[in-house]
């Protein structure tokens, strides 16, 4: 089975109008499976929007571990010989190599901060390949792990309000967020799933079925293609756009007022995961020109969605057109405070620049943005 049969096999049961979605977890795959780092994939979307019927369907590959939600205790327990059901933890049961499938990555957003802060401080180490983790009082025991583990979850867009501590965590993940459907979209959509009522349970064993044949039959030790000079720079390029434009500003939980900028984020991270995502999806079929779209889309899908809105219109208005806030706000259809506050954001990683009297501010795209998105505009839209 090749890769426009399987996802044929998606469209049969999914309304799939760009199967980009599929193409990204099924790449994230086999990245993992390659030599190099692990790549964390979020997919972002609003309930109902496909994300579990995606991930579910990696049910039926042999190195998948299927979770519902991410925990310390879940992730490396004590309790290992203990019971029947115990295991050790996640991370126990993975080894040295496995690959997470998270359902409900929301779940870990909607803990206590202390409860979320641990986890992505656990979350941090294993990507990196290690973890210990200490029980008890008194200096108590450790236990810990030591191994490559990859990551696909799917996540609402309530992610975004959780920016800043997504990105004191390093800026792991790689986002791919579900295109949005105009109101003939809805529809189908929801016609295509009221098709499928009653048959759910054999749809998801056809598709993983599917997906577990095709991956059975890619060569053990695929090659994937080294870059080309020019898609090298081109990656550095997109990874300088999308990190400064999604750079942590630290803001006070009182007043939300900017406390604190820190260095713009660095380019290694997110130009590696793409390069070895990049790598991952040429493994699995898909040709060249659509790899530098899906690369181009899940690089600028990191922005927080209000950034990434702002940055869009900057981009593509009349250069003489400089909007006070509330009058972008305006043009979005967004919120005015939380339209102002991802200028400001934006502004302070000189993404744009804001200029006038206090009280009569307007705002325009830096020299910097403009130079950057000439660089990347040929690439934005993935068309299937």
């Amino acid at each position: 089975m090749n890769l426009r049969e399987l996802l044929g096999v998606f469209r049969r049961y999914l309304y799939l109008p760009d199967c980009g979605a599929v193409e990204v977890v099924l790449g994230t795959i086999a990245a993992n499976r390659l030599a190099g780092d692990p790549v964390w994939l979020l997919l972002v979307g609003p309930p109902a929007s496909g994300k579990t019927e995606i991930l579910s369907s990696l049910s039926l590959l042999p190195d998948i571990h299927e979770v519902s939600t991410i925990s310390q205790a879940g992730l490396l327990s004590g309790s290992n010989g203990r019971g029947a059901g115990s295991t050790g933890g996640l991370l126990a049961e993975i080894g040295p190599f496995g690959i997470i499938a998270c359902k409900d990555f929301t779940s870990i957003l909607s803990e206590s901060s202390d409860t979320r802060s641990m986890v992505f401080a656990a979350l941090r180490e294993i990507f990196d390949g290690q973890w210990v983790r200490r029980l008890g009082t008194n200096g108590g025991r450790t236990i810990g792990w030591q191994g490559k583990t990859g990551l696909v979850a799917g996540v609402t867009e309530i992610i975004d309000q959780h920016s800043a501590a997504i990105g004191a965590m390093g800026e792991r993940f790689v986002f791919y967020r579900m295109p949005e459907l105009d109101d003939d979209a809805r529809l189908e959509q929801g016609r295509a799933s009221m098709r499928l009522v009653g048959q759910q349970r054999e749809m998801r064993t056809a598709i993983a079925e599917a997906v577990r044949v095709f991956f059975a039959g890619l060569p053990e030790n695929p090659h994937a293609p080294e870059l080309t000079p020019e898609n090298k720079e081109r990656l550095v390029l997109l990874a300088d756009l999308a990190t400064k434009c999604r750079s942590t500003v630290e803001r006070s939980g009182h007043d939300r007022e900017i406390e604190l900028v820190p260095q713009s984020e660095a380019l290694g991270r997110l130009q590696a995961g793409l390069t070895q995502l990049g790598r991952g999806l040429a493994v699995i079929g898909v040709g060249p020109e659509r790899v530098d779209a899906l690369l181009t889309k899940l690089a600028l899908d990191g922005m927080p969605k209000t950034r990434r809105a702002v940055v869009d219109y900057f981009v593509g208005a009349d250069e003489n057109l400089h909007p006070t806030s509330r009058a972008l706000a305006d043009q979005l259809h967004l919120p005015t405070r939380a339209t102002s506050r991802a200028l400001e954001d934006l502004a302070a990683h000189g993404v744009v620049e804001r200029f006038g009297s206090s009280g009569a501010h307007t705002w325009r795209a830096s020299e910097w943005l403009k130079k950057r998105w000439v660089s990347i505009a040929p690439h934005i839209v993935a068309r299937p």
